[in-house]
């Protein structure tokens, strides 16, 4: 059973404070969810949610045999867009993508043969938001019991909380250093729009030594461009690589005076057509969308400005060494 004697606080009176966690949870028709009303919880699950709400890290509490929902602020930016529909959810169905991977784990917590279990860098794939990002987690799960010992529910601790390593997010905020950015316009794994996550989530102080490439290719094949065309959008990625390692370390080849002006973005579309920018697609303008297709798969959609060059072709344009 998940419910208690009826004379509990109300949705208002535990999900009272501010935050957009706390809003969803008072919003969330929890009579309509496998719980029941909140006024009727059993006093071990609104303990559980206290705890919960009070943690400053990200911490997910799964109640009952339905493993229904319930977080904290700090679980947000790890959430995505499956908030503020998270809220009252069933495990399986908020996390489907990756269900398969912790059905059996959680299982053996709910049949007792595990206390709890700890994974470190498990890679997993997430959709939260509107395309798929490879992540590698460190998580924990542990049951929460009543006083026979049964397992009542599922709560990620927050000292060891589920999906601490947000992809690159926890990992590009604390970057202070030069940062080049390249990225495949084809790429089914890492789109475009990750690329431009990551170059927001670099620290202010360090925004104007990041520079970005976009070329065609990645996790997947540029089938527009020649054998010829390809080769010379590798040598324009090299020397542009070698150059910018050199102004990054401008002591390294020996020479400290060798600095290069690397264009603050530049772009290799299907057609081996070269474009650069003083700033990335980012920043703020007025810019007109352009979308370019490789067969039927979208190539990029890219943020093309009148302020750009004339196009060029790629062989007219590598950095030089």
């Amino acid at each position: 059973m998940t419910r208690g004697d009826g004379v509990g606080p109300t949705a208002e009176e535990l999900f009272a404070g501010p935050g957009e966690s706390m809003a969803a949870l008072r919003a969330t028709d929890w009579s309509a969810t496998a719980l029941g009303p909140v006024d009727s919880w059993r006093p071990e699950l609104v303990a559980a949610i206290r705890t919960v709400l009070r943690s400053r890290l990200p911490t997910l509490l799964w109640w009952g045999p339905d493993l229904i929902q319930l977080y904290n602020d700090a679980c947000l930016r790890n959430l995505g867009d499956k908030h503020p529909a998270a809220a009252g959810q069933p495990a399986a169905q908020c996390w489907h993508e990756v269900w398969d991977a912790l059905r059996p784990v959680v299982q053996s917590i709910l049949d007792g043969r595990q206390d709890g279990v700890r994974f470190d860098e498990q890679l997993m794939f997430f959709t939260r938001r509107d395309y798929v990002e490879e992540t590698y987690q460190t998580y924990s799960l542990s049951g929460v019991r009543d006083e026979t010992g049964a397992v009542l529910g599922i709560l990620t601790p927050s000292q060891q909380q589920l999906l601490e390593r947000s992809g690159p997010w926890d990992i590009v905020g604390g970057i202070t250093v030069p940062v080049m950015f390249v990225q495949g316009t084809v790429d089914v794994l890492f789109p475009l729009q990750q690329a431009l996550n990551n170059a927001e989530g670099i620290p202010p102080s360090a925004q104007a030594a990041i520079r970005m490439i976009w070329f065609c290719g990645g996790h997947g094949a540029c089938l527009t461009m020649t054998p010829a065309q390809l080769q010379q959008q590798q040598v324009f990625l090299t020397n542009n690589t070698i150059a910018f390692l050199n102004n990054a370390l401008p002591e390294a080849d020996g020479n400290p005076n060798d600095v290069v002006n690397i264009p603050k973005f530049q772009f290799v579309d299907q057609n081996g057509t070269w474009y650069q920018a003083a700033y990335l697609p980012i920043d703020d303008g007025n810019p007109a969308v352009t979308d370019f297709y490789s067969g039927s798969t979208p190539v990029v959609t890219a943020k093309i400005e009148s302020t750009w060059p004339a196009t060029t072709s790629i062989t007219d344009c590598p950095v030089p060494l």
